[in-house]
């Protein structure tokens, strides 16, 4: 075999090759990638992420809609809402910062949220004060939460497990929920 043939067998095998190559490529590429966030539609375990605004009612289980979460204790049910907005800033604190060097400072007040609650929770009316809580189904995934405490340092919590159902065993008699 001369070097002209062999130059153009390896041309057209390098052609066939590019050829095949991205008519597979094309295929595997029609069923185009991707990805979304959802909040996890399960009932997650409360290992210290989770309280109540304004409550002493240990919180045992919660559903994570971001925004928007229900708690679960032994007494109920609470609703949390959280709205949040940046904070309108006035033009005395732009001109505070304009004429200062200190740039963390000015990014710290442009970095200001404003947040409003609303907590609506609703009690078992004479129900079993200590009810069995059982939790079925565990989801596959699991849930990491990282939370500041009162002296504002930071912990995370890993590895915590999801469950599809919840039941209130015995809520009342002969009654679960």
């Amino acid at each position: 075999m001369n070097k002209l043939s062999f130059g153009v067998l390896l041309n057209i095998s390098f052609l066939l090759f590019l050829f095949f190559t991205s008519t597979l490529l094309s295929q595997n590429t029609s069923s185009s990638w991707s990805a979304t966030f959802e909040n996890p539609r399960c009932f997650i375990e409360n290992k210290g992420q989770f309280h109540i605004r304004r409550s002493t009612e240990a919180v045992l289980f919660a559903v994570d809609n971001g925004p928007n979460t229900i708690y679960f204790t032994s007494k109920g049910v609470s609703y949390s809402f959280l709205k949040r907005w940046k904070k309108e800033e006035d033009d005395d604190e732009n001109e505070r910062y304009e004429n200062n060097e200190d740039w963390m400072k000015k990014e710290e007040a442009e970095r200001r949220m404003e947040f409003k609650t609303d907590v609506v929770s609703f009690s078992w009316v004479n129900a079993n004060p200590n009810p069995e809580i059982i939790s079925v189904e565990q989801t596959n995934d699991y849930h990491s939460y990282n939370i500041k405490n009162k002296c504002g340092s930071e912990k995370n919590i890993n590895n915590i497990k999801g469950y599809k159902k919840l039941i209130y065993k015995e809520l009342y008699p002969h009654t679960d929920v």
